[in-house]
């Protein structure tokens, strides 16, 4: 109940939309130049951004058997539907915009196996809340990620149609509050192949005339000087290096990001992409491009603290206001370590209880033992031969032990017959062979100690006993939990 219900619902409780003004160390001006002015009015609306969900598939743990992948997306996939559910819940944003990356291997999957991945997809982010937010109208996942499509040159125009076909345009202007939110395919627009940077580029031509704010939404951030520091709050070394790779770059190249900066005009953005967080200002003397590069929400992508970015803005005659922060969810992997804790403290228990009900024929020595005090006092001089001698632990095991004994036959007597004789089985040469030779002896000797080792130490029984609460929690944990998120 504490960690599949209430961590959750309070570590988003400590969110707020409207946050007091508050002002970074390496930022040497007031709260309000840089859009940290708390956000009021009856026009106020609420955002909420949320970055790399990159559901684990079969070609993310390559290594790992097909049973520990299973457990390993079980164990992500709820931990993001059970703090999407109390982000939702607990916030209820106006607007829910999602920064790409939504599969770990959209880019490379077959289109039955990415159609399963979308509809897992859905079941985490969409089907709960489906009457609520409505694609295109208040929910937006139509920004695609390297991992979805690929990256400039790399990527795959095939795939591309198939992300649009279920995710929606990687293009779109949407007006909201008379703020332009800008929805930029910048994975596309990186390539140098005019036949997959055609519609990226004249997208941007085409609503290149600002009439009014912007926010751009980017996956990869823009490119920014390596010695700028991403500030205290994140997690890796607070500069932002430019590192490359297969179907991969950390930021856009400076050329087209000028392109961008120059042609848009935003006064906000904010990407994805690195998987933590990244607050920095692009160089304009008027302080108007902020960046925010989002932390990912998903437990399995190398940061300690998974969290969304929360905006807030507002826009009206005192002009655009805004304010955007972070937004913590459930630390990650305390729930597991805690569950391990009490499987083995519950299982220290069963082996205890199993003990302590094993039967008292393994809980006797060999001779009972008689009281030396007794015997000294009753060898004595005077003293009376009736004088009552005290047992001993032993000799009351053993008398449990004969009463079990006694007991086991259930008041059954059976005669014995005045001769008996013996039939043996016949074996086969082989088995007769195997029992009389080396390996035989030692292995029907070894098999004897094993079972007597069971017996002793109620083995069966506790396993019994393990299963049977082992499912027990398991039911609890599913039927009670996850069926119900």
């Amino acid at each position: 109940m504490y960690f599949e219900r209430w961590a959750p619902r309070s570590a988003v409780r400590r969110c707020q939309w409207n946050p007091p003004p508050r002002v970074h160390d390496y930022f040497e001006t007031d709260s309000t130049a840089f859009g940290r002015r708390e956000v009021v009015g009856s026009d106020k609306t609420n955002v909420l951004l949320v970055a790399d969900p990159q559901l684990i598939d079969n070609h993310t743990y390559p290594g790992r058997n097909s049973m520990l992948l299973k457990l390993s997306q079980h164990t992500v996939d709820v931990y993001l539907k059970r703090n999407y559910n109390a982000l939702v819940k607990n916030l209820k944003p106006d607007y829910i915009v999602f920064l790409g990356d939504y599969l770990d291997n959209g880019r490379s999957s077959t289109d039955d196996y990415f159609l399963g991945q979308w509809s897992r997809f859905q079941s985490i982010f969409y089907n709960k809340f489906k009457s609520k937010y409505i694609q295109n109208q208040n929910l937006f996942w139509n920004l695609p990620g390297n991992h979805d499509i690929g990256f400039g040159d790399e990527v795959k125009l095939p795939l591309r149609e198939r992300f649009t076909s279920k995710f929606g345009s990687p293009n779109l202007v949407h007006r909201i509050n008379d703020v332009e939110f800008v929805f930029l395919d910048s994975l596309s627009y990186s390539s140098l192949d005019p036949a997959i940077n055609s519609d990226a580029v004249n997208f941007v031509n085409s609503i290149s005339s600002k009439s009014g704010p912007r926010i751009l939404l980017s996956h990869v951030p823009l490119y920014r000087d390596e010695s700028i520091s991403c500030g205290p709050l994140r997690e890796n070394p607070k500069n932002f290096k430019y590192v490359s790779g297969y179907q991969y770059q950390t930021f856009i190249d400076p050329d087209r990001t000028e392109e961008l900066l120059t042609k848009l005009e935003p006064e906000l953005i904010f990407s994805g992409d690195d998987h933590d967080y990244c607050e920095m200002y692009h160089d304009d003397p008027r302080k108007t491009k902020h960046e925010f590069t989002v932390k990912s929400i998903s437990m399995a992508m190398g940061i300690k603290y998974p969290a969304v970015q929360l905006l807030s803005f507002s826009n009206g005659p005192d002009g655009f206001d805004y304010n955007s922060r972070l937004c913590y969810i459930q630390t990650p992997y305390v729930n597991i370590a805690a569950y391990v804790t009490f499987a083995v403290i519950s299982g220290l228990l069963i082996i205890w209880w199993n003990i302590k009900q094993r039967s008292s024929r393994y809980n006797y020595s060999i001779l009972p033992m008689i009281n030396t005090s007794s015997i000294a006092l009753r060898s004595r001089p005077g003293t009376p031969y009736s004088t009552p001698v005290s047992s001993t632990t032993n000799s009351a095991k053993i008398s449990n032990f004969l009463k079990d004994q006694d007991t086991n036959t259930s008041g059954r007597y059976f005669n014995i017959p005045t001769y008996t004789s013996t039939t043996y089985a016949s074996t086969s040469t082989f088995l007769t062979k195997l029992k009389s030779s080396k390996y035989g002896k030692y292995y029907y000797q070894m098999k004897n100690e094993l079972v007597k080792f069971m017996k002793k130490w109620n083995v069966v029984l506790f396993t019994k006993h393990c299963v049977l609460y082992g499912m027990f929690v398991i039911c609890l944990y599913y039927f009670g939990f996850c069926l119900t998120l």
